[in-house]
């Protein structure tokens, strides 16, 4: 009787160790996931502002002219960002900089475009075969997590489709 008696201390401590164990690790789990959630939040919103300044873009190069205070006039590889006219109805205009929304930075960038004999898009910018008709604007949002600086990326091609 007295080995059975042990013996159920053991068993007994055995699973409690078992059973702190898994609820340590279904804590870290459940920790990890929100983590997790939280930065897919924010990466969606990100996404969200990102394509809202691309949406800008294609707004104001189809309500200007390409040339004269259109897309054609902006200069390359300068930070712009979006900000409504005193107008009636406002209208959206690009100033020179980058625009803090909550915890996001964003900012759209237009790049010079050129193209090789077969009329496609060269992925390296060569300044003798330049297309002045058509610019690509990156839309930049990012945030800075825990020291971690997070960055969406998204791009399209402009062309000057009223000439």
């Amino acid at each position: 009787m007295t080995k059975n008696k042990g013996f159920t201390i053991i068993e007994i401590l055995i699973v409690i160790t078992i059973a702190g164990i898994s609820f340590s690790a279904l804590l870290g789990l459940a920790a990890f996931s929100l983590k997790n959630s939280v930065l897919i939040k924010e990466t969606y919103q990100a996404n969200y502002l990102a394509q809202e300044m691309l949406e800008i873009a294609r707004n104001l190069r189809d309500g200007t002219d390409w040339g004269t205070g259109g897309i054609g006039s902006f200069s390359a590889d300068v930070a712009f960002h979006p900000e409504k006219t005193a107008a009636s109805p406002p209208k959206w205009q690009l100033i020179s900089g980058t625009e803090t929304t909550g915890i996001f930075s964003r900012n759209l960038v237009f790049k010079r475009v050129s193209r090789d004999a077969n009329d496609n898009i060269e992925e390296v910018f060569n300044p003798a075969n330049e297309d002045a008709n058509t610019r690509k604007a990156i839309a930049t949002a990012s945030w800075n997590k825990r020291g971690i600086v997070h960055k969406v990326e998204l791009f399209l091609y402009l062309t000057n489709w009223k000439q």
